[in-house]
């Protein structure tokens, strides 16, 4: 008698809800796959929120998925444990902060997104809360546009969220704004990496910043690549002055520190 065999197979994007409307995946698109769940049975599972690690309402996507597929326990998310931290105090006890503090100015640079996956517009806003906490004078936040992981054109919006967030914070102020093209590679290819960096330290005259800008731009492309601005004259970082990444993903962030 030959043993049964058994096939394990994901398939990326194909999600399914209930009630059924919205559904992408249908038995007209994908007839064999619904009647072999017809003749075998299936079950739904929880895809985003707290049932994979993420926060209440959360969306679900990738990296999660690379993470919970077969753990067989809920493994929370970067976010997750970066807001925990902020809430129970421990990412403000951390021994960094007694490093930056006598710099008496911080650059904060992150991804600016509402989606979670490589960063978040609550990290930006908590690095900044907690230095100004510290009792850093000047903080200095560079945010970069998503429109990836974020939906594309909801950079705006994002960036009116921002501003309202930092206005309640003494000293806080934007620096650079630019797309996530030059800043979220992984490839190891230094060369684009430096396209963010040269810009963010100075090495560019930029133009200044204003909404009609990104608003022209978001008419034919999306956030991700839009060209550096400066929103003031005296956003760089000087000599040695710190930089703190909000980055979740870890090969983003050494590839950045590298460039």
């Amino acid at each position: 008698m030959e043993p049964a065999r058994a096939l394990l197979l994901v398939l990326d994007g194909a999600g399914l809800d209930n009630p059924k409307p919205g559904n992408a995946v249908t038995a007209c698109t994908m007839p064999t796959w619904f009647a072999c769940m017809s003749r075998h049975g299936f079950a739904l599972l929880e895809a985003s929120g707290k049932p994979v690690g993420l926060d209440e309402g959360q969306v679900g996507n990738s990296e999660v998925g690379h993470m919970t597929i077969g753990a067989g326990f809920v493994i929370p998310s970067t976010l997750s444990r970066i807001q925990a931290a902020y809430r129970d105090g421990s990412w403000a006890e951390l021994a960094l902060w007694r490093r930056l503090v006598p710099n008496r100015k911080l650059h904060i640079v992150g991804l600016l997104s509402d989606a979670g996956v490589h960063g978040h517009i609550d990290s930006l806003t908590q690095a900044a809360m907690l230095a100004w906490h510290h009792g850093i004078a000047d903080i200095v936040v560079h945010p970069v546009l998503d429109g990836v992981d974020s939906q594309a054109g909801s950079a705006p919006a994002l960036l009116d969220q921002l501003r309202r967030a930092l206005q309640e914070i003494k000293g806080a102020r934007l620096g650079v704004i630019m797309g996530r093209r030059w800043f979220a590679d992984r490839s190891g290819k230094l060369g684009i990496t430096r396209s963010y960096t040269h810009a963010l330290t100075g090495g560019l005259d930029l133009p200044l910043y204003h909404d009609e800008a990104l608003r022209c731009h978001l008419i034919a492309e999306s956030e991700a690549s839009f060209i550096a601005h400066a929103c003031s004259d005296s956003y760089y970082p000087g000599r040695y002055e710190p930089v703190l990444l909000t980055q979740h993903r870890a090969d983003h962030a050494l590839q950045l520190a590298r460039a």
